[in-house]
């Protein structure tokens, strides 16, 4: 997914348009620019070449850089009329391209958590300018870096309204959670079965039995409490994510809306932002937390 700011090239397609109306309206066709503003036509084209480069706009592009560029700079001060003439030019080969290209525009209900993943500041839309919160995923990222792909699936898929599968991939972050906790818990399965085999119900029992025997062995006190509130409330997170999502996405039982795909998102990033604060993903605890 390209990610572009409309903002910039509306605003650029304004000062163009606002150019062509002066050198119509303002100025007779031999006037010659003053270079103040042949300064600020030439910030106006390198605008343009750069975001008809980005949105693939060929035509446009090489219009910009070649001719708008050289109307510029090859016969000294540049005319309002040949200045007029290459900026009614320009739109008139950039308007086909404009009809022949569909843009997305992401929900403003859902752009927050977009802004979250991509590390920007967020919340302008609900909170106040001194109540934004802190982007929560790439603090995420620094402890569970193999979740990123799968993160950007889910986040995207929700941002362009394709709630079932931002649940598939919201289950799948879940599972290296799942299997990152097993690790720190030394879980095994049976007959040497590797973890990343394992289906979420043998791991979740064999995280219930790695807790019954912290009950029974371990010394009574804070130490003992801590870590068994952390992991029965880890292990009933992920009995939650498997009843709820993932045994229905995973095999087809049901799609899920766009309330769906959010309740998904939100939970999975704020339990792996919990989870990271604890461990990482190889199920090493984290320096501060031991």
């Amino acid at each position: 997914m390209r990610h572009y700011s409309y903002h910039n090239f509306t605003y650029s397609i304004h000062r163009l348009a606002a150019f062509a109306w002066m050198a119509g309206e303002c100025h007779q066709p031999d006037d010659v620019v003053h270079k103040d503003v042949v300064g600020e036509m030439e910030f106006l084209v390198e605008q343009l070449i750069k975001e008809t480069d980005q949105l693939q706009f060929k035509a446009a592009n090489i219009r910009a850089s070649k001719q708008l560029r050289e109307a510029l700079v090859m016969f000294g001060q540049p005319t309002w009329g040949k200045m007029g003439d290459e900026f009614r030019i320009f739109w008139e080969v950039l308007e086909p391209n404009l009809r022949e290209r569909r843009f997305v525009s992401i929900d403003v209900r859902r752009d927050d958590l977009l802004s979250d993943l991509l590390g920007e500041p967020h919340g302008l839309k609900t909170y106040g300018e001194h109540e934004k919160p802190s982007p929560v995923w790439p603090r995420i990222f620094e402890r569970f870096p193999s979740i990123k792909e799968e993160c950007e699936e889910a986040v995207y898929c929700y941002a362009l309204e394709r709630n079932t599968a931002s649940v598939f991939h919201s289950m799948r972050v879940a599972e290296i959670g799942l299997r990152s906790l097993a690790r720190r818990m030394k879980v095994t399965l049976p007959k040497g079965k590797p973890l990343e085999w394992g289906q979420w119900l043998e791991v979740l029992e064999q995280m219930e039995a790695k807790t019954k025997a912290i009950l029974k062995t371990s010394k009574a006190g804070p130490v003992k409490d801590e870590l068994l509130a952390f992991y029965n409330g880890s292990i009933a997170q992920f009995y939650g994510f498997k009843d709820e999502f993932r045994n229905q996405v995973m095999h087809k039982r049901k799609s899920y809306d766009g309330g769906h795909a959010e309740s998904a998102l939100t939970r999975v990033r704020d339990f792996m932002d919990k989870l990271a604060s604890k461990i990482d993903e190889r199920g090493r605890v984290i320096r501060e937390q031991k």
